[in-house]
């Protein structure tokens, strides 16, 4: 039996609230490894390290931005974009946005006591902002999914 559109953008939207959560765990997980080991910047590793790091960023704020579902028909994209996901997107990002902002004041005082570089500056607010983003629309939208 076929399944119609609202019932695959229904399993769909209860998988991409499940996925956000665990790639968010990834994501921070990544940048936890890389801030804890040494890094050469000039060793093709190094550079595998950011790129890594620069696509990935890319990739989830664009599933972000655009609630991912990139390979589903036009249909089912719209069904999973309500209003409520969009407002949910909005939220996570006014949440990335502030935790942003509050991590950029967090780096300038320690930047008073410890150097910190340019490079680790924006990674350190890119990170927090993505995943405060991506965590709370995920919450957002598991409470939605919840509540029926």
């Amino acid at each position: 039996m076929a399944e119609t559109s609202s019932e695959t953008a229904e399993r769909l939207s209860g998988k991409r609230a499940r996925m956000l959560f665990v790639l968010a765990a990834i994501f921070l997980s990544q940048q936890a490894s890389y801030f804890s080991s040494r890094h050469d910047l000039v060793s093709s590793a190094g550079h595998f390290k950011i790129a890594a790091w620069v696509v990935l960023s890319a990739v989830l704020l664009l599933m972000l931005a655009t609630g991912g579902a990139w390979f589903r028909s036009a249909e089912v994209r719209a069904l999973l974009n309500d209003e409520t996901t969009r407002e949910h997107r909005r939220t996570g990002f006014a949440n990335g946005f502030w935790a942003a902002c509050l991590t950029a004041i967090g780096i300038y005082v320690v930047d008073l006591f410890e150097p910190v570089s340019g490079r680790d500056t924006v990674h350190i607010i890119l990170t927090i902002a993505i995943a405060v983003a991506m965590l709370t629309f995920a919450r957002l939208e598991r409470h939605a999914l919840r509540d029926g």
